[in-house]
């Protein structure tokens, strides 16, 4: 009984809240005295609120994942962030607390986008990109920012502390807030994305470089991706992954006629190179192919790529997304009224829906035709903690049809299509719509696609820029009993 009273309490205040909001943003928008970057630098009380409101109901109406996260009552979620929205405080403040609060979806594709006026201003990255290895927070990456030129940070340099803090502690209980994602993986792969500090005042950092000498370094966050170049060809080399530095699309043979695709984005433009490819290899078919997929972060799902990779029929990945049909909804809830043992009734009322039940629109069995045109010999996917969304979709179709073997990292573990709505002073919220599974029901989502051979990255490699996954995907090809020797 409490609780419906809450519930109705809670609907009743929200139905206000938005009458009372629409109103403001409306009298809002006709304040003219107000210079532009005045009516993005404050809002009212109202507005705050409303902005609130907007995501809350958007995760209730749309968001597909809340199975994922029993432990999470949203409703008094939203009622305990009110107070917490209706102080007076900055927009940068605001904002903050709304990441916080979408954050708690555990999503990777449900998040808060700051305002440009905060984002291309206030808010930036550390020059580094950070990955947790070994146990320990290191650097895998720098910006070429001017205090990474004059004394730079050297790739496999251990972060010790941050702001005075363990590493490990602050990441955790400073950053992690603010990162979307259900998983470990993943957030430790969107933190590098997220601005996360304020560009104002430098961050303390205390770092034992691969030589094992201890540096401390005071580094501005930058709010722009790559600054200034770097001065010469070894910096170019050596400052990014060892899949960074190629474009989003390229190809190779490697030894023994292994053909190696850099696969980095989920584009029409790279899926229709990638046909081309396998059109022209018909006559003379590579003896492997190595699919890289690291650090592709999706795009559309590269159905066409899965066609020409296959050689017979497969079926596609399950997936369900939030839906109401108010006509079915309203006869089941009338017929379990009258009687709420009325399964009968409520299975007759289904048979005109065969996709639909109680809130949920699903899609399963279809399958995906192969090719005229496709390759069908030994098949390796490279993984790791920033192959998401579309590409995670490509990985899941190939290994859960057993047609490749993965090699490298999980997953980040979050795939779906997120609907995008304006918040107040400037920023949005978008909330992830569908729950895909692979084909035979196993979930990866809040868990990432597991490798079939886990290949975890050593800090020594890092330091010496090799690449430890692609060594053991050849190494694994090597070894199968149908050798391509």
């Amino acid at each position: 009984m409490k609780k419906q009273t809450q519930s109705i309490i809670l609907r009743a205040a929200i139905v206000g809240f938005l009458s009372a909001n629409i109103l403001a943003v409306t009298a809002f928008a006709g304040q003219q005295e107000k210079t532009s970057d005045e009516k993005k630098s404050t809002l009212t009380k109202e507005e705050r609120i409303f902005g609130l409101v907007t995501i809350y109901h958007t995760a209730k109406q749309h968001f597909a994942m809340f199975e994922q996260v029993p432990e999470l009552d949203w409703d008094q979620t939203f009622m305990d962030y009110l107070p917490l929205v209706e102080k007076q405080q900055s927009l940068l403040e605001y904002y903050q607390i709304l990441r916080r609060f979408t954050v708690l979806l555990k999503d990777g594709h449900s998040l808060v986008s700051l305002p440009d006026t905060i984002n291309l201003t206030q808010m930036g990255n550390l020059p580094l990109n950070l990955d947790y290895v070994e146990n320990q927070w290191v650097v895998i990456e720098r910006l070429p920012t001017k205090e990474i030129l004059k004394q730079d940070v050297l790739p496999g340099s251990v972060v010790l502390t941050i702001e005075g803090k363990p590493a490990k502690n602050y990441i955790e209980k400073e950053i992690f807030p603010f990162v979307p994602g259900g998983t470990f993986q993943g957030k430790s792969g969107l933190m590098n994305k997220f601005r996360l500090f304020p560009t104002s005042a430098p961050v303390h950092l205390k770092l034992r470089y691969p030589d094992g000498s201890m540096h401390s370094r005071s580094l501005y966050p930058t709010s722009k991706n790559n600054p200034i170049k770097w001065r010469d060809l070894e910096h170019v080399k050596r400052w990014r992954w060892p899949w960074h530095h190629m474009e989003k699309y390229a190809t190779k043979t490697l030894e023994d006629n292994i053909l190696y695709v850099r696969f980095g984005a989920c584009r029409q433009s790279i899926e229709d190179k990638f046909a081309k490819l396998i059109e022209s290899k018909e006559s003379s078919p590579p003896k492997a192919m190595i699919l890289d997929l690291r650090g592709n972060v999706g795009g559309n799902t590269p159905i066409k790529t899965v066609r020409h990779l296959i050689s017979k029929p497969v079926k596609k990945f399950f997936f369900k997304t939030p839906c109401s049909i108010s006509y079915v909804d309203a006869r089941i809830q009338s017929a379990r009224k009258k009687d709420r043992s009325a399964d009968e009734t409520v299975n007759d009322i289904f048979e005109d829906f065969p996709e639909y039940s109680p809130g949920w629109y699903s899609f399963s069995g279809s399958v995906i035709e192969q090719e005229k045109s496709h390759y069908d010999g030994p098949l390796v996917i490279l993984t790791d903690r920033m192959t998401s969304s579309a590409a995670e979709d490509l990985v899941v179709m190939l290994q859960g049809n057993n047609r490749a073997t993965v090699i490298g990292e999980p997953t980040h573990g979050s795939t779906g299509q997120p609907i995008f709505f304006d918040l107040p002073g400037g920023g949005k919220v978008q909330i992830c719509t569908c729950l895909s599974r692979y084909p035979d029901g196993r979930s990866f989502v809040g868990v990432g696609v597991q490798p079939d051979i886990p290949v975890k990255r050593t800090i020594k490699g890092i330091a010496e820029g090799r690449d430890e996954v692609i060594k053991s995907a050849i190494n694994y090809l090597h070894s199968l009993k149908t050798s391509i020797k």
